[in-house]
């Protein structure tokens, strides 16, 4: 940390915004949102957990910062607190933010989940698998037949006839 730029607890609070109630982070933001700094030492250090060590102390190891506003850019060490992954789970449900049940994005907007033929990682076709399941129900192939004809592994051809995958087609 060089003269010039000051100390990093100074360096921080340059790029604070606390004219709201939310105290917004005002300089660089990873791919998640959340204020990074540089700790003059080469390393990023998240701007949140760096405000809640310069009013509360370190942080425990294997301890999280979590925000009780769910602002990623906030910093005001009144909305931060410690938790386990454990605690910051239960406090995304709680607040209605994961994505599981009528609230997820697959109920809400099903049209955006690619599903058979159209997902990118698909090696089959719905025609496929309707056929496999057919053939292989009425007794004439094996698994390891249907796998070699269809060049997948054994694994993709139990998974269509066990409906672990392809569950949609009939």
């Amino acid at each position: 940390m060089g003269a010039p730029h000051g100390t990093l607890e100074t360096r921080f609070w340059r790029h604070v915004d606390t004219s709201g109630d939310c105290w917004l982070w005002q300089a660089s933001v990873d791919t998640s949102g959340y204020g990074q700094i540089s700790n003059g030492a080469g390393r990023l250090v998240m701007a949140h957990r760096l405000s809640y060590e310069l009013a509360h102390g370190p942080i425990p190891p294997g301890r999280l910062v979590c925000h009780k506003c769910d602002t990623p850019r906030c910093v005001n060490p009144a909305h931060l607190f410690l938790g386990s992954h454990v605690d910051n789970a239960a406090d995304m449900v709680a607040k209605g933010r994961s994505a599981r049940g009528d609230a997820s994005s697959a109920r809400l907007h099903p049209e955006r989940r690619p599903r058979g033929a159209t997902h990118p990682k698909a090696r089959l076709t719905e025609a496929q698998v309707v056929d496999l399941r057919q053939r292989y129900a009425a007794g004439t192939t094996t698994q390891r037949a249907l796998a070699r004809e269809y060049g997948v592994s054994r694994a993709t051809i139990v998974a269509a006839l066990e409906r672990r995958s392809w569950h949609h087609v009939d």
